[in-house]
């Protein structure tokens, strides 16, 4: 499972914040030949950064300043004629700097904690898209397949694991509900009325439409 950290000063708590995604963006940042990013400082005026197989340009990003999430990968791609670019963002909220405001990428993978999305809206840069077409070159590629399949089958042979590929990290819920441990009105209770309603369970029978793997 592919996944990226972004690290910064978080507006949350003053301290050392993290938070990790999934999908494609992190791959596609190390095809593009990066392992790192570090971003100093802050624009004047709102950009987005275009990597392309390494190649860095800082762009004007004005005209997509109070635009939504989707808007604004949809006007990046026409923008860049790639519809393959892959694009971390903020949103409104980023822009606003709203302590809790997340990245997205991909409109649906989200670096969700510490409020990670208002550091990126403080520096104006609204998104970070990514092109890279270079080989991940492994030393040992065998050695790498052969400790996939075993931890794949570790994996699938361990209830918990199955548990989690089934009812993902919702599954959690059902237990915490049944124990009164929720973190219900701000932690004043662990009982909510209607916490039934916010089991896995009950998401994969009333929304769930279907399941895939994060990156092919």
């Amino acid at each position: 499972m592919p996944r990226y950290t972004v690290c910064a000063k978080s507006p949350l708590t003053g301290t050392q914040g993290e938070a990790e995604a999934g999908g494609w963006w992190g791959t596609e940042l190390k095809k593009a030949g990066l392992d790192a990013l570090i971003i100093k400082g802050a624009s004047t005026t709102p950009v987005y950064l275009w990597i392309n197989d390494g190649k860095i340009e800082i762009k004007d990003a004005s005209h997509l300043w109070g635009k939504d999430t989707g808007e604004t990968q949809k006007v990046i791609k026409e923008e860049l004629a790639d519809d393959k670019v892959r694009i971390a963002q903020i949103g409104l909220v980023g822009e606003n700097l709203v302590r809790f405001a997340n990245i997205v990428n991909e409109l649906k993978h989200f670096n969700g904690r510490n409020g990670l999305g208002a550091v990126i809206g403080s520096k104006k840069l609204k998104a970070i898209a990514v092109r890279g077409t270079k080989p991940i070159d492994l030393c040992d590629k065998e050695k790498i397949n052969q400790g996939t399949r075993e931890i794949t089958k570790r994996i699938m042979d361990n209830f918990l694991s199955r548990d989690l590929r089934k009812l993902g990290t919702p599954g959690v819920v059902r237990p915490f509900y049944e124990a009164g441990c929720l973190p219900s009105y701000n932690w004043t209770t662990g009982y909510f009325k209607e916490g039934e309603n916010l089991t896995a369970e009950t998401y994969n029978q009333t929304i769930l439409k279907g399941s895939k793997g994060l990156y092919c």
